[in-house]
């Protein structure tokens, strides 16, 4: 027998009951998929304590694939949803809403930004699925990257670095979330092992460059992003701890000096009328304005 459609049963956007079998306990087009489980643990001792509240419905959409055992997918709600799920629940309040996959994209990422900013691992996802999506409809990459960029509020170079980044390991990517490993070495990382054939060794090879680059002091860490740009797509570790090293001698090519105190008076006040305040700084300036001179 047919299964009964959505609309048949429940009208559109009006507050309804709707059975927890008859909805899919995963949703394609949830923008919030990672960092979910805390939550939903404290929605689940919300309602235990407090029982659900019958004013803040889920968003439902009848399922797109019509050969689903479910008529329902979620939209908004998806903590509500497990929790209840996870409770046992029979039924839950919810609104259901005819929406295509776009539209159901821009409720859920709205509804989701007003709880905090998507995860890096998110935000690299959501960039390289409608990337992907956009190029199988025959547009260019640059007319992909512009309506992906468009589609989740984001400039073009910010778009573009995310889908790089989407080729990390999991493991970098959630170092980037906790801000252990920063966005531009681990674009420098993935740009470096780009042209690894093999995806594990491509993988691999980047989690040990990371785990070089956070062994490196604050200083050193400059150097080597530059090292890892400079040596090229598909470098190999001894290449990279060539150019580090090459530019690392330059950075410490160093000519010392020593002032008199009533001149490191004079350069401090010279630095503090220009409002420079680092003695290096002052000098390179000094240097700098001398040379042009």
């Amino acid at each position: 027998m047919a299964r009964k459609r959505p609309e048949d049963e429940f009208p559109f956007n009006e507050i309804v009951r709707v059975s927890l079998s008859e909805i899919s306990p995963e949703s394609s087009i949830n923008v919030r998929r990672t960092g979910i489980e805390e939550n939903v643990e404290l929605v689940k001792s919300s309602i235990q304590a407090h029982g659900y509240w019958p004013d803040a419905p889920v968003a439902l959409r009848p399922h797109p694939d019509p050969q689903s055992a479910y008529a329902y997918e979620s939209v908004t709600g998806q903590c509500r949803m497990k929790a209840s799920f996870a409770l046992n629940l029979k039924e839950i309040p919810a609104i259901i809403v005819d929406l295509d996959d776009d539209a159901a994209l821009k409720r859920s990422f709205m509804e989701n930004s007003k709880r905090g900013a998507l995860s890096f691992p998110d935000c690299t996802y959501w960039v390289e699925r409608k990337y992907n999506e956009l190029m199988t409809q025959g547009m260019t990459s640059q007319e992909a990257f512009e309506q992906t960029a468009a589609f989740w509020d984001l400039t073009v170079p910010k778009a573009e670095q995310y889908f790089t980044l989407h080729a990390l390991p999991s493991e970098l990517k959630e170092m980037v979330e906790r801000k252990e490993l920063p966005q531009n070495a681990a674009l420098a990382i993935v740009e470096s092992c780009r042209n690894q054939f093999d995806l594990k060794q491509g993988e691999e090879a980047m989690k040990e460059r990371a785990e070089w680059f956070c062994a490196q002091d604050r200083e050193q860490r400059k150097l080597a992003r530059k090292a890892m740009r400079a040596s090229g797509h598909n470098a190999s570790p001894e290449d990279v701890s060539r150019k580090f090293e090459e530019l690392t001698s330059r950075d410490h090519s160093t000519i010392p000096v020593t002032l008199p105190a009533e001149s490191q008076e004079k350069l401090i006040q010279y630095g503090q009328d220009r409002g420079i305040y680092e003695p290096a700084a002052i000098i390179s300036n000094i240097v700098a304005q001398t040379l042009r001179d």
